[in-house]
């Protein structure tokens, strides 16, 4: 906890003295996500492609393997 108070009025002193601007990140932007949740296809994704983390097509455990059923609600998992 020490640490966190710390930091806390580290980052709250540079705000005070304008050397930092702290603004609101949407979740849907928040990038580390892809290391510390389980997100969904469309999302995991986007944030493969934003962070340049290789080829889009990264394989989900448990996604459906056949790219016409993948939008549809009937698709059989092996």
């Amino acid at each position: 906890m020490k640490h966190l108070q710390i930091d806390y009025h580290f980052v709250r002193e540079r705000v005070i003295k304008g050397d930092l601007l702290v603004q609101h990140v949407s979740s849907a932007d928040q990038f580390a996500d892809i290391l510390t949740k389980g997100l969904s296809t469309p999302l995991f994704r986007h944030h493969c492609s934003n962070l340049m983390l290789g080829s889009s097509k990264h394989m989900i455990a448990g996604e459906c393997q056949d790219i016409k059923c993948s939008a549809s609600a009937t698709c059989q998992r092996e």
